[in-house]
């Protein structure tokens, strides 16, 4: 597929097309260079104990794409929270929903939700324990804020992190970020089908 037929498609089924594995690469490029907080927050990589203190915890069953996804990208720590053993890190897991869970009524997260994405204006993507699909091993991701209704974006991590990769993909394109917007479209070259 050539850049030009490239940028007559939609960058969602673009990035539909990428293979799981390399989708942690394409979200990588998508979301470096990007000014979050200034920080590294340092996001730990999934343990098989950490995996049982997190399931035990909320009652939930890590979904293995999102182990998957934050043991395989570099960026990740931009954007999800932790889930290895530093509990009490800034961005873990477990320290977010304790705090989460732990303010005052109007402004806790519902019991069933457990966030794992905190973003800039403390809104939250939050695996709902209330739907979760035995057949994939997945929940339906919530968007939550409080004071408001609980939306539904996204069946699964998988299509989760699809979505968020498309988005921050098409903000490269669009900001011309001439390095990033190459790398990005060869990856995307890579897995288009022929037309």
């Amino acid at each position: 597929m050539s850049f030009q037929s490239f940028e007559n498609s939609s960058m969602a089924s673009q990035v539909a097309a990428v293979p799981w594995e390399r989708l942690p690469e394409l979200f990588d490029l998508s979301i470096s260079w990007q000014v979050l907080d200034g920080q590294d927050r340092g996001v730990s990589k999934a343990t098989e104990k950490s995996v049982e203190r997190v399931n035990w915890l909320y009652g939930l069953k890590l979904p293995i794409s999102y182990q998957e996804f934050v043991g395989r990208s570099r960026e990740a720590n931009k954007w999800l929270t932790g889930v290895g053993e530093d509990y009490e890190a800034e961005r873990h897991l477990v320290r977010m929903n304790r705090l989460w869970r732990n303010l005052p009524r109007k402004s806790r997260i519902p019991s069933h939700l457990v966030m794992f994405n905190l973003g800039f204006d403390e809104d939250c993507d939050c695996f709902d324990l209330n739907l979760y699909d035995a057949q994939t091993g997945e929940y339906a991701i919530r968007y939550w804020y409080p004071g408001f209704g609980e939306d539904v974006l996204y069946p699964s991590f998988e299509a989760y992190i699809r979505a968020q990769t498309a988005a921050w993909c098409e903000l490269k394109v669009q900001g011309r970020e001439i390095e990033l917007v190459f790398l990005i479209k060869k990856l995307l070259a890579e897995y288009a089908p022929v037309s």
